[in-house]
């Protein structure tokens, strides 16, 4: 079910109820005091944290997962202008940022949730004026459940990391290299007064959409900014810098005829970080010697049926343009993908052709398949369960009907980060006995 709380002056209180995901959250804000109903259903455990005058939230952080009704919240984290509460539930594979604009706060919350929250959203607005009086400390977190954050703790005594003996500058003072990529934009630099990055936040959804740096000065935290435009199908990716044993010593990167950065890629003194993004025709670094950067893998989907039959893995494509579905007595019988790679058509099929009839779904040039719905049955004769309907839903809308009989029993398979389907994979013999998918990264 679908809920907003609308907007208002600034948040006051959060309290939330959790297990091993997040079953609710309920809001309470300034003005008349207003108080949000629950959101979603009350879990075995209960936390949250109440706001000083002066405090307001600009950032949240969380984790989903997929389950077999469909996208759920497992973990959240709220920062404000003083301090972090949580982490609240559980970490778990998919994260997700909302960052209130530069000099905007978080004065709303919205979503979804049904018995457990199962997406969350936020309204942004000007930041609330200054209480009377002093300045008030922070506010404070409420007793009850485990969380793993909200402690505020300091770094340690400003140490700075050492040279790596490589290389021939030895100007002390910190070299600028030229930026890499387009000239379009409006121009941002955050300075070389730090003392070194902790973190690196990348917004990337069409090409590399936002990008923020955090830094240590003077031995204390220092939040950057982000600079670009979140759009509205984009994922943040964040990598974590040990500071002070751990610093940066690279950044490669690709970008299009657009001039637009696609992907990018970080290399510290112990690790590099995933390419976040998408490889393309031009490729910079400010390294000497960069690897080739690849793009994300797909994700694979755990596939839904029984476990009998003879295992199929198509891996993934470009596109899925044509998928053709075989009836059988009792459920689905012959599947047959036609994918496309490379601009070449490639054919894929499973199961068996019965007289029953198959039906097609076919994928227009510009869209592509989002998920898929699985029904499953336990069939008297058969060893496990099987599939007996499979139903399509494309990023434009389009929806088929359920090809086969449907049941009660109905898995959604869809990617968190809203990837398009590019590939299945199962089990199949005389029948279709299990499938699951692959999702490809997009920029639509």
């Amino acid at each position: 079910m679908s809920w907003d709380d609308g907007k208002h002056t600034k948040v006051k209180r959060v309290q939330l109820t959790f297990d091993d995901v997040i079953r609710s959250i309920e809001v309470e804000y300034d003005g008349a005091s207003v108080k949000s109903h629950p959101r979603g259903t009350v879990g075995t455990k209960s936390d949250g944290f109440t706001l000083s005058p002066d405090e307001y939230i600009t950032e949240v952080n969380g984790y989903t997962k997929t389950v077999f009704s469909g996208d759920v919240i497992t973990a959240l984290t709220f920062k404000t202008n003083k301090k972090t509460y949580g982490t609240y539930g559980n970490k778990s594979r998919f994260y997700f940022s909302l960052n209130a604009p530069k000099d905007k706060q978080i004065i709303g919350f919205l979503g979804d949730s049904t018995n457990a929250l199962n997406s969350i959203d936020a309204h942004f607005g000007p930041l609330p004026p200054p209480p009377d009086g002093t300045e008030t400390k922070p506010g404070t977190d409420d007793t009850g459940g485990n969380h793993d954050g909200g402690s505020n703790t300091k770094p340690g005594t400003d140490t700075k990391p050492g040279t790596d003996g490589s290389g021939t500058n030895t100007d002390s003072s910190p070299q600028k290299v030229e930026p890499q990529g387009g000239k379009g934009g409006n121009q941002w630099d955050d300075g070389a007064d730090h003392d070194g990055v902790t973190k690196i936040h990348v917004t990337y959804g069409v090409g590399i959409e936002q990008i923020r740096f955090d830094y240590v000065k003077s031995g204390q935290p220092k939040e950057g900014t982000f600079h670009g435009v979140r759009g509205n199908r984009s994922f943040t990716y964040t990598i974590d810098v040990n500071h002070p044993d751990e610093y940066l010593l690279s950044v490669k990167g690709s970008y299009d005829s657009s001039n637009i950065i696609q992907g990018i890629q970080f290399k510290t003194n112990t690790k590099t970080s995933d390419y976040i993004g998408y490889d393309d025709v031009s490729t910079s670094s400010s390294s000497v010697t960069p690897p080739s950067p690849s793009p994300l893998p797909p994700n694979k989907s755990e596939a839904q049926g029984g476990n009998y039959g003879e295992t199929f893995d198509d891996g993934a494509f470009d596109h899925v343009r044509k998928v053709y579905v075989g009836q059988g007595d009792s459920g689905v019988a012959y599947l047959k993908l036609e994918y496309e790679k490379g601009g070449e058509k490639e054919t894929r099929e499973h199961g068996k052709i019965t007289l029953l009839g198959i039906e097609e779904f076919k994928v227009d040039s510009d869209d592509y398949i989002t998920s898929m719905d699985v029904y499953v049955d336990k069939i008297v004769g058969y060893k496990s369960d099987i599939v007996t309907a499979l139903a399509f839903k494309t990023f434009k809308g389009k929806t088929s009907h359920p090809f086969g009989i449907t049941t009660e029993r109905k898995y959604e398979i869809k990617d968190a980060k809203g990837g398009k389907l590019a590939g299945f994979h199962g089990y199949a013999s005389d029948v279709l006995y299990a499938i699951g998918a692959y999702f490809a990264p997009t920029t639509n």
